[in-house]
């Protein structure tokens, strides 16, 4: 209590004005924060456990106003990235953009590029080809240099093929009879894929009284109707079936007219659509009957 009351001594000499109450140190004005630095300063000088003993006395002690500043370390700062946003743009329907005689070819219902077509006009009766072009990668091809039809000629679309077994030997589209320079007309799409043929195997021969003929049809081709031809050793078509529609098969009880027993023929199926579109199967297989008894 002697070394305390000589502190407080002090702290009165210097101009610090402090109460004592209960062995507190009571706060009652500026000059009271600076008496505490004070005592807190001296008790440091004097050893630790006055200054422990210092601390239990003297309460809670206020910083000074002259007091240095708190740092605060600086914090890295954090990006927040926005959400993703969905745009969803209406739906814009261009204009074809091709001017002339135009389609589309398609491969088991898929776009194929690299078809080679040729325009073809018919003039006298007779076909002729006029232009060669070759689908692009969306399969379309265009023929925007075809001159003005004159009376009665004819334009159609024509695609050959003698060596891909996967698609079709020829085909053709519609014919068009009426077309004026730089029209934009656009012919039935059309797709390569070939018809498969099933039964019977090539070399077959069969009874002329009950025999049938099978294939496999297009399954991206819906609308197709089938009819099976027959052709004699030079190729020339002497016979046909009566067309079956989007059928598989076609069965006969007699010789159709215009076949004999004990002769070789091919036979192939074709698409035939009624309106001048046509297509032929890659393959022929040859067969014959036998003699009725």
């Amino acid at each position: 209590m002697k070394m305390l009351q000589a502190i407080l001594d002090t702290a009165r000499n210097c101009g610090f004005f402090l109460k004592e109450k209960s062995a507190n140190l009571t706060r009652v004005g500026y000059n009271q924060s600076r008496a505490i630095l004070l005592l807190a300063w001296l008790m440091v000088l004097i050893s630790g456990a006055s200054w422990a003993f210092l601390q239990s006395q003297a309460g809670t002690v206020q910083a000074a106003p002259f007091a240095l500043p708190t740092v605060t370390p600086t914090r890295t700062p954090v990006v927040t990235c926005p959400p993703v946003c969905k745009v969803f743009l209406p739906l814009v329907v261009k204009e074809y953009p091709w001017k002339g005689v135009s389609g589309w070819v398609t491969f088991e219902g898929n776009a194929i590029s690299g078809i080679i077509v040729t325009l073809q006009r018919e003039q006298g009766g007779t076909w002729s080809n006029l232009l060669t072009v070759v689908t692009n990668a969306a399969g379309e091809y265009a023929f925007p240099s075809a001159p003005a039809l004159g009376v009665g000629e004819k334009y159609r679309v024509v695609y050959s093929n003698s060596t891909d077994y996967t698609k079709l030997r020829y085909w053709q589209t519609e014919a068009l009879s009426s077309y004026t320079a730089q029209q934009n007309v656009q012919l039935t799409s059309f797709d390569v894929s070939d018809i498969a043929l099933l039964t019977p195997a090539n070399g077959s021969v069969l009874s002329p009284t009950a025999f049938s003929l099978t294939w496999q049809v297009r399954a991206a081709s819906p609308s197709d109707v089938y009819q099976v031809y027959f052709y004699n050793t030079i190729f020339q078509k002497v016979a046909e079936s009566s067309p079956v529609g989007y059928a598989g098969s076609v069965s006969f009880t007699a010789l159709p007219s215009g076949l004999n027993p004990n002769t070789d023929y091919q036979w192939g199926v074709t698409i035939a659509m009624g309106d001048g579109r046509m297509g032929e199967s890659y393959y022929r297989r040859t067969v014959r009957w036998e003699e009725p008894n």
